[in-house]
């Protein structure tokens, strides 16, 4: 999958791309949603000044469920603060819109769009993948991210019980708040997709299955919204 998404992303960023990190979010019945930040707030600039996600949809996500939710515009101002929540200043003319998704659904965004998400109040979990991406002239920074993220924040298994391993304050805190943004199908006709890149191609794309037993993707501009 992460090989698949490349080519829209790299169409994006308008060079080839490595992939930076990668993982599934689990929102449990009843779990809690993520207060509005940018993705590079979480230190990422340490490793290279720009990214794009791509989101996929493994389950259904809906405004219920707590779908991602994503601030279109405000992507222009680049990165806010490192380590540090956006703030009630930062926010002030910002709108968080629900992006709700089905499966299979791709959302791309880059780590300057601010976004959120809201508590999961249905009985069921909402699993969504994220795959995320930087230039590949920018470095190949992967091993280090996971290596220094094991280090500083391990799984509670390797933790070492006399050290606080709350060292900086995360901007992706919990709450109940929300976490969304544009959207597009694969498996379908076509999927349309609101890419937020900072001094980059047209803002809205296009993706279209290739109609290879892979799954490959590629992305067009739209010929209209």
């Amino acid at each position: 999958l992460t090989d698949n998404l490349k080519a829209p992303v790299a169409q994006l960023f308008g060079e080839a791309v490595v992939l930076f990190k990668e993982k599934i979010n689990f929102k449990m019945a009843g779990g809690g949603g993520f207060e509005p930040h940018q993705d590079s707030q979480a230190g990422w600039d340490k490793y290279a000044d720009f990214y794009v996600s791509a989101l996929v949809s493994i389950d259904e996500a809906t405004v219920e469920n707590g779908c991602l939710q994503l601030c279109a515009g405000h992507h222009e101002r680049g990165l806010f603060t490192s380590w540090e929540p956006l703030t009630e200043e930062d926010m002030e003319g910002m709108e968080f819109v629900p992006c709700p998704t089905q499966p299979g659904d791709v959302v791309l965004f880059d780590c300057f769009a601010p976004h959120s998400s809201e508590p999961n109040l249905t009985d069921k979990t909402r699993r969504l993948y994220y795959a995320t991406y930087n230039r590949r002239s920018a470095g190949d920074h992967r091993t280090q991210y996971y290596a220094d993220k094991h280090k500083n924040y391990p799984p509670d298994i390797d933790r070492d019980p006399a050290k606080d391993h709350r060292e900086k304050r995360s901007p992706q805190r919990p709450t109940h708040h929300a976490h969304h943004g544009p959207v597009g199908r694969v498996g379908h006709h076509r999927l349309r997709i609101n890419s937020h890149r900072k001094n980059g191609p047209p803002t809205s794309a296009v993706i279209t299955p290739t109609g290879s037993s892979r799954g490959d993707m590629r992305v067009r501009a739209p010929t209209s919204h």
